[in-house]
């Protein structure tokens, strides 16, 4: 996990990844003349746990070194979910669930971090090769900005 998470971690908050964000705005735009920049890339968090597909999950776990037992675990729970919708006399025909990782359970924000963790590794691998562009960092933090 990079030192620069934020979210779902104690002792960090939100008001810290901005306070950290302002700060590098300013010094980019205090540099401005010395040929420094700043580079911004900003991710809508909004419903993040709904988007994620269960092949996208599992893969990214796969990439972040999972063990194969713990794989099949999360496997297991996650493919082929099915649904009903049910109100006091009703109960609707059985859907198959798309997306989404369960809110409410205490795995999911780790699942989170670690298809965050392997979608930046990817950023980074993509931007190592673009000329003017030092090791990227981050400031990683649930839908605040």
């Amino acid at each position: 996990m990079r030192n620069s998470q934020f979210g779902f971690r104690p002792r960090r908050n939100t008001s810290d990844a901005l306070f950290i964000t302002r700060r590098m705005i300013d010094a980019a735009v205090m540099g401005k003349g010395s040929g420094a920049g700043l580079m911004l890339l900003l991710l809508d968090w909004a419903k993040a746990f709904d988007s994620i597909r269960p092949d996208s999950l599992l893969e990214a776990l796969r990439r972040f070194g999972l063990p194969p037992g713990m794989l099949q675990l999360i496997r297991a729970i996650y493919t082929d979910r099915q649904f009903v919708v049910r109100d006091c006399a009703h109960i609707s025909t059985c859907r198959k669930q798309q997306a989404g990782i369960a809110q409410g359970c205490p795995l999911s924000p780790y699942l989170f971090i670690i298809v965050q963790a392997v979608m930046l590794r990817d950023v980074d691998l993509q931007l190592a090769g673009v000329p003017h562009i030092q090791e990227p960092d981050y400031v990683v933090t649930p839908d605040v900005l």
